[in-house]
């Protein structure tokens, strides 16, 4: 076991994958970006108290060994999509090396889940379950555990799941059985020792209760108008006290769960408990922290203390930037510290240490929570990337854009991000450099406004100008969403801008010739037949391609829909991804179809993903959902399929070029159930190898770009954060 950990440790400090694919050699990296995702639960290991292990509703399971200063991300074995939406993790009461994770989505109105065992520290995994329902991304996401071993029976596992059901094993988690149902959506599980009682609570404001090891179960408890968050169990003179959050507050059961009585003395009303736990070391200290989100009127980090069992709780303490060390480069104002807090957890070694988990990462205090460090969430790059562009007037500044931040920015190719200065946008989309002045770029950004339910009136989107560092907004539209902006490889300062929306207001083609100062609509090619980008938004930008059901726009990618002719003045391309591909040689003030014979809804995921001009050749290359890689050699006048030339199903949902050199990015989706991949070309796209690495999972590969100097690839991914690859040729 010790040979085991300490071959893994020195490989994680590696911090690179290798592999081989005939006589390409190619080496992966995981990005510094410095955090930026939901951490909806940790937990420290049983033995070791350096061992942490971490859930993300995006991005897996990560590790850590040195106490949650840094993580790593530990997802081999992951093959679809979903099971980077980690809904629980739960370690073997004895033994640090041996655990599980509860993996789901809802795609199609279905709920889809996995449960997942790994007995070398995370290393590996292996699919155990495939018939419990979890919504890793879902609304309740950032609730407690649901899955747990009896300590005292270490091989008898159970899980109560979204469908209603509980499952159990007696093997130590290798098979699986369903024991009842019920009509409910759990939460949060939890095994009392010194009662030998299994608790399941409910969404509904149930608890079931089983004394006989999980073989069977019946409602203890029903709140009617309360649902449960999280349970901590307490171990008092040798009673029990049950602990529970809810939408209602903080409640105690000294009873097994038949009764509570609510414990806010101090804490503040008017809002949800998720976080949840019992000092190892006393089990009259708690801590708990409401559910915090922007624009609260809490204290900065709202973590409350109590000391005699829930009688009474007081504020830790009130904090301001100051007081966070080594924090993120997105953290200026302390409020984001404390937004939406999932866990707390004291060491259980040291009460004095306390760390919890929020949307950033993972913040650790060694004084009992009046200084805080982030460590820069160093490893956490739980981040979900739109678009990846490198700056071809520099050697190595490469930029990604991401929902949540403003565009991060690398001046060491790739290796480290820091995010750019900007405005109000809380997210950012499209990118576009300048061939002439390094200095410049435009990059688009928007905010939401507010959850109605009219899409077009969630976001505001802006253009802004970033010039040798200064930043302002040159382009303001609301109800769009920038899609993109390409420079004009013919004329200097003259950049044109594809936004979503609807036609008839902020939607559609804009163009400004003097470096963004003013901007002008456009005609767009479809016009007169459609009302709104893209067409058929309900199913692409709602179900298919972004990261959480129901968010409209939520990382669906971007910046692919649109080019510019390197070779022909006044041409360029537009992509709608239901309904073709059109050009315009004059401008844009007349449009062709350029469709013919390509695959738009051949299937209903067949959509079009990227478009992109080969600038020596003049070939137009289009990547699909599902219909993989097309190439047309004549302006659009013809179209072949290039990959994969079996027939078999491809997602490609980015496109690279750099002379001979073509990379193709593509994740696994719901509709097209085929691998994540990345895919390297020496010859224009001929022949292709797998450049992808399977020991990080299955990524939601967002965008790809190459370093035309070191030949050194990008890679952002919608949860995962950004990576590059190294590739050496023999």
């Amino acid at each position: 076991m010790k040979k085991l950990f300490f071959s893994w440790l020195l490989g994680s400090l590696l911090l690179s994958c290798t592999s081989r694919e005939s006589d390409v050699v190619y080496e992966w990296h995981q990005s510094n970006t410095g955090g930026g995702g939901y951490i909806i639960g940790f937990l420290q290991a049983p033995v070791r108290d350096s061992l942490f292990y971490a859930r993300c509703d995006v991005a897996g399971v990560f590790r850590s060994v040195d106490g949650g200063k840094t993580w790593q991300a530990t997802n081999s074995g992951m093959t679809r999509w979903y099971h980077h939406y980690v809904r629980s993790i739960a370690v073997h009461p004895s033994c640090d090396s041996v655990l599980f994770r509860c993996s789901g989505d809802m795609r199609n109105h279905t709920l889809i889940g996995s449960i997942h065992k790994s007995v070398d520290c995370g290393e590996s995994w292996k699919e155990v379950c495939t018939g419990a329902k979890y919504f890793g991304n879902g609304p309740t996401r950032q609730y407690g555990e649901v899955i747990a071993a009896d300590p005292a029976s270490p091989d008898i596992w159970f899980t109560a799941d979204y469908s209603g059901a509980i499952w159990r094993s007696t093997d130590c988690g290798e098979t699986w059985n369903r024991i009842q149902s019920f009509d409910d959506c759990f939460t949060c599980v939890a095994v009392d020792t010194l009662s030998n009682c299994y608790y399941a609570a409910s969404d509904q404001g149930r608890l079931y209760v089983s004394s006989d090891r999980g073989e069977t179960w019946t409602c203890r408890f029903d709140s009617n108008d309360w649902g449960f968050r999280d349970m901590a169990i307490a171990h008092r003179n040798g009673l029990t006290d049950l602990y529970v959050t809810t939408s209602k507050g903080v409640f105690r059961s000294g009873d097994g769960g038949k009764t509570f009585a609510r414990c806010m003395r101090g804490l503040p009303d008017d809002y949800p408990y998720i976080a949840l736990t019992v000092d190892p070391s006393c089990p009259d200290v708690l801590y708990c922290a409401p559910d915090a989100r922007p624009g609260h009127k809490l204290s900065p980090i709202p973590i409350y203390r109590t000391t005699d069992a829930g009688e009474t709780w007081h504020l830790v303490a009130t904090h301001s930037l100051q007081d966070i060390n080594e924090p993120p480069s997105y953290y200026t104002t302390i409020e984001k510290a404390g937004w939406a807090i999932s866990k707390i957890k004291v060491d259980k070694g040291n009460s004095s240490r306390l760390l919890f988990s929020n949307w950033y990462g993972v913040c650790e205090s060694t004084d009992g929570g009046k200084k805080y460090s982030a460590h820069r969430f160093k490893g956490l790059e739980t981040c979900c990337l739109e678009h990846v562009q490198f700056n071809r007037g520099t050697q190595s500044t490469v930029c990604f854009t991401l929902a949540d931040h403003l565009p991060m920015l690398s001046h060491d190719n790739g290796e480290s991000y820091r995010q750019v200065s900007g405005h109000k946008y809380s997210s950012s989309t499209a990118i576009a450099y300048s061939s002439v002045d390094s200095g410049f770029m435009l990059y688009g950004g928007y905010y939401r406004i507010e959850e109605e339910d009219s899409p077009e009136k969630l976001t505001t989107a802006g253009i802004v100008r970033v010039k040798d560092g200064v930043s302002e907004v040159v382009l303001e539209k609301h109800g769009a969403y920038i899609q993109a902006i390409k420079e004009d490889k013919q004329a200097a300062g003259t950049y044109y801008a594809y936004l979503d929306g609807r036609l008839a207001e902020s939607g559609g083609l804009y163009r400004t010739t003097d470096w963004g100062d003013t901007w002008e609509k456009m005609r767009f090619p479809l016009d007169r037949r459609i009302d709104r980008l893209p067409v058929n938004w309900r199913f692409i930008d709602n179900e298919l391609l972004n990261i959480v059901v129901g968010q409209v726009k939520n990382v669906c990618g971007c910046n692919n829909l649109l080019e510019t002719d390197a070779l022909s003045p006044h041409t360029l391309y537009v992509g709608e991804r239901s309904s073709g591909i059109y050009k315009s040689t004059d401008g844009g003030e007349s449009w062709s179809d350029i469709s013919r014979s390509l695959p738009f809804l051949t299937d209903t995921a067949s959509v079009l993903m990227a478009i992109k001009q080969d600038p020596e050749r003049g070939w137009l290359y289009a990547g699909f959902i599902r219909e993989g890689l097309w190439r047309s050699r004549d302006g659009g006048d013809t179209w072949e399929k290039l990959f994969p030339r079996d027939g078999s199903l491809c997602n490609v949902s980015s496109i690279a070029l750099d002379r001979d050199k073509l990379v193709i990015g593509g994740e696994n989706l719901y509709w097209s159930d085929v691998p994540s991949n990345v895919w390297y070309s020496r010859d224009c796209g001929e022949s292709f190898v797998s450049i992808y690495d399977k020991r990080q999972g299955a990524l939601r590969v967002k965008g790809v770009d190459i370093n035309p100097v070191t030949g050194r690839v990008f890679v952002v991914t919608s949860g995962n954060g950004a990576y590059y690859i190294d590739i050496k040729e023999d």
